[in-house]
């Protein structure tokens, strides 16, 4: 009952749309979840992120969860995580996305999960990788190998997979 109060004068909000959360919603709102912009490129084989990388590493598939548009409720959620602090936005994001990987065949045959690297200055400001947090949900439920400790200098798209 407190906690109703308490909610009352100070609501949890969506941290895409800045509304105020429903009871049983976290950090981001079941309207946003339904309708920020999904890249889908978990179903193509060829999609433009995989493309990014031909000739340059040899990535089996690659894939992203949104699109990132300027202004738009993923750039607040962007904001949030990297410069508000928020690693909870980054961990719902990797729940949302590793429960959508796991209804299709996108994880068969992967090996190993791993993060974007941060440079080192962001990575001693911020003490965090930007996406370990949107993937080590998805590695727990689809128990894939993860490795936190790439060196900071290897650039990678976020969520990058590899398969061996």
């Amino acid at each position: 009952m407190f906690n109703d109060f308490f909610n009352l004068i100070f609501p949890k909000t969506c941290f895409a749309c800045h509304t105020a959360l429903l009871k049983y919603e976290k950090i981001i709102c079941t309207s946003c979840q339904f309708y920020l912009p999904k890249t889908n490129f978990h179903l193509e084989s060829n999609n433009n992120l995989n493309k990014v990388f031909w000739g340059r590493v040899d990535v089996k598939k690659a894939a992203s969860f949104y699109y990132f548009n300027k202004g738009g409720k993923v750039q607040n959620l962007l904001h949030e995580l990297k410069y508000k602090g928020a690693k909870e936005v980054g961990e719902r994001i990797g729940e949302l996305y590793g429960l959508e990987l796991l209804n299709t065949d996108f994880l068969k045959g992967i090996d190993l999960i791993i993060p974007v690297p941060l440079h080192v200055k962001k990575l001693k400001k911020r003490g965090c990788f930007n996406f370990h947090f949107r993937l080590q949900p998805s590695d727990i439920e689809c128990n894939k190998a993860y490795n936190n400790d790439c060196p900071a200098h290897i650039q990678l798209h976020p969520a990058a997979l590899y398969a061996g």
